[in-house]
Parts: structure tokens; C-alpha cells; sequence
């Protein structure tokens, strides 16, 4: 799975989608009068309509822009000592992996800001089921971080307002492993391991220790 590429998509898709739907874009904005809605909605639809890309993407934008930037990737659970199955002698080490991903918004105004805020976290939730059948168990909108000192001076010299929002997902990684690239190492039972006393040596000569025992 590729989650910062899924994101990308899931995001541009419920920006698309909201953008031709006054009636299901207005219901996001609980307690908005009317006229905002109304012109907030001209201005996300026309000229305001913000770029999704890959924060990895070749080129250059500018707002306003949501970037989906990749980040920390961890071991969720370790299925069954990480062995699944042996599909026709191919063993399949299987991870259920967390991955996260932040969603940067670069806007012109701070009440765009809040409608792209608004529109991606629906977006999440829009994409949910899809994620689902595409092989996510989990797909999480995070909520809103902090900015940091630079992203407020953005706003106050350059006129760009930041919103970082964050993205989880959880999903099964499968590792084939075939049987030409497994590598044998000798093992013993216990019964076949014989630890030597300070006075005896093993079978390369080493004083003490422990070694196999070498049944005549």
C-alpha cells in the first residue's frame, strides 16, 4: 500500500466531488449564514480550488495547495510470530503495518483555510469505504496540528495560511519468501546441548562453555 499516493487521491476526489454540490458543501458549515456559505462555496468552486498533489511531486504550485506529505511507518502487530501461510511452498511473513501521513494546507485567506480544513476531513470520511475494500482495516483522520513559528509568519509576510492535519491507516503487508532464498543454520534440541565445566574443553578445543554433544 501506498498511503501518501491513496491520500492524494481520496482528497482530490472529495474536493471534486463537493465542488459541484452547493446543498452537501453548505451542510459541512454548521451555523454559517447563508451569504458566507454562499460565497465561501463561489470561491472554492472557481478560482479558489485548491491543488492536491504529493508533497514527493516533480514541478511547482502555489495556493492554494494541499500537500500530503509521507511520515513515521510502524509494526502494528506481528501476525502469528510473523509467519501467515505457505502458499504452493512459498512461505508469506505477514506485518500489519501503521502508516501516517500529514496533509499540509497553503491557502490565500484564513476562511479558505478553515473550508479546506473542513472539505479534506470530509474527504477522509467520504473515502473511508473504498479504502476499506482497497485493503485499509483502518482509515483515520487524525485531527489539526499546531503551526510552527515560520508558518505564522508565512501568514503575516506572504499572506499564505497553513493548516497541518494528519492521516492514519493500518493494512497488511504480505512478504513472500521463497524457499530458494531461505538460508539453514544447524539447530539442536536441549537434550542435544551439553555445557562444559571450567576443566573441559569443547570440540574446537575452547576451555568450557558450551557445545553440541557428539553422540559416538
Amino acid at each position: 500500500m501506498i498511503l501518501d499516493l491513496h491520500a492524494v487521491q481520496a482528497i482530490a476526489s472529495g474536493c471534486d466531488y463537493y465542488r459541484t454540490r452547493q446543498a452537501d458543501f453548505n451542510a459541512l458549515f454548521v451555523g454559517v449564514g447563508t451569504s458566507t456559505l454562499s460565497a465561501w462555496f463561489t470561491a472554492f468552486s472557481t478560482d479558489q480550488f485548491p491543488l492536491v498533489r504529493s508533497h514527493t511531486a516533480r514541478g511547482t504550485a502555489q495556493a492554494p495547495l494541499i500537500t500530503i506529505n509521507p511520515q513515521a511507518e510502524s509494526v502494528a502487530q506481528e501476525l502469528v510470530g510473523e509467519f501467515a501461510e505457505r502458499v504452493s511452498g512459498v512461505t508469506r511473513d505477514t506485518y500489519m503495518i501503521r502508516e501516517g501521513v500529514e496533509l499540509v494546507i497553503f491557502a490565500r485567506t484564513p476562511d479558505m483555510a478553515r473550508v479546506y480544513h473542513v472539505v479534506v476531513r470530509a474527504s477522509v470520511a467520504l473515502a473511508r469505504r473504498a479504502m476499506h475494500r482497497a485493503g485499509y482495516h483502518v482509515w483515520s483522520y487524525g485531527g489539526a496540528q499546531p503551526l510552527n513559528p515560520e508558518e505564522d509568519l508565512a501568514a503575516e509576510e506572504l499572506g499564505i495560511y497553513v493548516r497541518r492535519l494528519t492521516l492514519s491507516a493500518e493494512y497488511q503487508v504480505h512478504v513472500p519468501i521463497p524457499a530458494a532464498a531461505e538460508f539453514t543454520v544447524s539447530t539442536y534440541e536441549a537434550e542435544q546441548v551439553l555445557v562444559l565445566t571450567d576443566a573441559e574443553r569443547t570440540n574446537d578445543g575452547t576451555q568450557g562453555g558450551v557445545s553440541p554433544l557428539v553422540v559416538p
